[in-house]
């Protein structure tokens, strides 16, 4: 026997291996085990990495929103690549909620990484959220389409109406609306894993003005925690459409990914940049009076090639400020915050950075602290600075000016 004619023979065998599954069987499984999956699995957190890539059209579209096949699309063609950045996040799931911090730190305050992160489109519920709801809204309807393409899984449709989605979809432009959402599952027949799935917002064109279309693909693993093993993800995918032909696409991957333990402690890397400076005197307690303006030296690096959003940074006081206590909070002391963005244009070629800086080094230990940039800076709050060419080195030459806010809730 050749080897063509045993490739047709095993494609043969596994074909009539998918046609006699029982598909109702099958998919109650599936339920079981995605709902005893997140009935029993740690609080568990892990390392988010990003890569966010903007086209445009050459030339205006001829027609927008043609409909796609359901597995998704590609960007049209002659598109230029326009924006590119890449970032880091912590994503905990905890009863079944996914909640966002900065690399490394011991609180989860968000439910959205567009608070964290400055620039392109970013997403939620992709983590766990959509397959959740999917596998324990009992409304959910569902279709058996028979064996995935090359065979190894089956595949299901599914279809999550809009008055029970909690699918919330912002755009850049500010448009808001909850979607319903549909698409398809891939399951392994036997152990009845689930190995992939798809999201698809239902009449988004009718929703959204500016948007065409949204796809996100997730791809599952397995792993251990607690001796016991469980699905997690392992990867994203998300592509935008927009009506002007502008397309969007992120990869996210998922790495290090461990049971999230409350007494975890924060580092930010340089030891030597913790201790009090040198030579001072007296050490302030109170924060900077608001409505002073701080001079920040950056203390890291910035590199345009290496460095990502989400990574931690330090700055110096380039001069001493009065405090709330009257006395004087001096030279050198630390400021610590993230880079909320680094973001590279290509036509012209420039680099966009957001700054936050959130805490003050005060005796030893880390405070928060509320500042504003004095100059350009986004909804949030973070500084914005932009600089001409095709790479970016920042460090102590940079000096950027802030002003204390009240620090009344």
């Amino acid at each position: 026997m050749n080897w063509w004619t045993s490739l047709l023979l095993a494609g043969s065998i596994a074909t009539i291996w998918a046609g006699e599954i029982d598909s109702a069987s099958l998919l109650a499984r599936v339920q079981a085990k995605v709902r005893d999956n997140a009935r029993r699995i740690p609080r568990y957190v892990c390392r988010q990495k990003i890569e966010r890539q903007s086209f445009v059209p050459v030339k205006k579209p001829s027609r927008t929103c043609v409909p796609e096949p359901e597995e998704g699309f590609t960007k049209p063609p002659g598109s230029l690549l326009v924006v590119a950045d890449r970032a880091h996040l912590d994503v905990l799931l905890a009863q079944g909620t996914e909640l966002f911090s900065w690399p490394g730190a011991t609180s989860f305050d968000t439910d959205t990484p567009a608070d964290l992160l400055g620039g392109g489109l970013s997403g939620s519920g992709d983590f766990a959220g959509f397959v959740i709801s999917v596998f324990t809204v009992n409304q959910v309807t569902f279709d058996y389409l028979g064996p995935c393409a090359g065979g190894g899984c089956v595949r299901y449709r599914y279809n999550m109406p809009q008055e029970l989605s909690h699918y919330i979809l912002k755009t850049p432009v500010k448009e808001e609306a909850t979607l319903g959402y549909h698409g398809t599952f891939d399951v392994n027949p036997q152990s009845a894993d689930l190995l992939g799935m798809t999201v698809v917002p239902t009449d988004l064109s009718k929703a959204l003005l500016e948007v065409c279309d949204i796809r996100t693909r997730m791809t599952y693993t397995r792993t251990t925690m607690q001796a016991s093993e469980f699905m997690i993800p392992e990867s994203t995918e998300m592509e935008y459409m927009g009506k002007d032909g502008a397309y969007s696409l992120n990869r996210v991957s998922y790495e290090s990914c461990r049971q999230y333990m409350s007494q975890s402690t924060l580092s930010f890397g340089d030891e030597a940049l913790r201790t009090v400076p040198q030579g001072q005197t007296k050490v302030s307690r109170g924060l900077p009076v608001a409505g002073t303006e701080l001079r920040l030296q950056l203390a890291s690096k910035i590199n345009s090639d290496v460095s990502s959003a989400g990574d931690s940074l330090e700055a110096k006081l380039v001069r001493a400020v009065r405090d709330t206590e009257g006395g004087t909070i001096p030279v050198g002391t630390v400021i610590r915050g993230h880079l909320a963005e680094l973001e590279r244009v290509y036509f012209p070629p420039r680099q966009v950075v957001a700054i936050r800086f959130d805490t003050i080094v005060l005796s030893g230990a880390p405070v928060p602290l509320i500042i504003d940039p004095i100059g350009k800076m986004d909804q949030r709050g973070r500084g914005i600075f932009i600089f001409a060419g095709k790479r970016l080195v920042l460090g102590k030459e940079f000096v950027s000016r802030w002003r204390v806010r009240s620090q009344a809730p």
